[in-house]
């Protein structure tokens, strides 16, 4: 059973998933780290989260909520580093992942923005996200009704 609860850098379990992540090609658990060690994005304003997906005593996954840094919308959000390991991919992991940062997340934000590669185009699409040509996103989940 998966299980979700906050994640930094420092949490057991982290640096082997930001090494599977890394030896992959992938930056987005580098970047978290490298955000959080600088104080440059901690996940501390409101609104903010940053979750772990454990499966047992394993880190298999992550995913946060930011304030949007490149939309000048004041209740713009951003969905952020979202890594799932390569053996818990087509589990769920990071649908659920996903459904935990939209929870609430109309409280604080109008909107979720994301920036993925074209691969996760078609998991965003599954999820309800609408595909964007903004420069700074490639995807927005509408949490408010226009």
């Amino acid at each position: 059973m998966i299980t979700l609860a906050p994640v930094t850098p420092e949490t057991p379990g982290f640096a082997p998933l930001l090494a599977e992540s890394q030896a992959g090609g992938h930056n987005m658990l580098r970047f978290f780290a490298e955000n959080w060690h600088s104080g440059a994005n901690v996940f501390a304003r409101r609104g903010e989260i940053m979750l772990g997906a454990w499966d047992g005593d394993r880190l298999v996954g992550t995913c946060g909520r930011n304030v949007d840094p490149y939309d000048p919308h004041p209740r713009a959000g951003r969905v952020r580093y979202l890594y799932v390991a390569e053996s818990a991919r087509l589990h769920g992991v990071g649908q659920l992942l996903i459904a935990a940062i939209q929870r609430d997340a109309a409280t604080y934000f109008d909107y979720l923005n994301s920036n993925v590669p074209e691969l996760a185009f078609p998991f965003y699409a599954r999820l309800g996200f609408e595909t964007l040509t903004d420069e700074y996103a490639t995807h927005r989940f509408a949490l408010l009704d226009d």
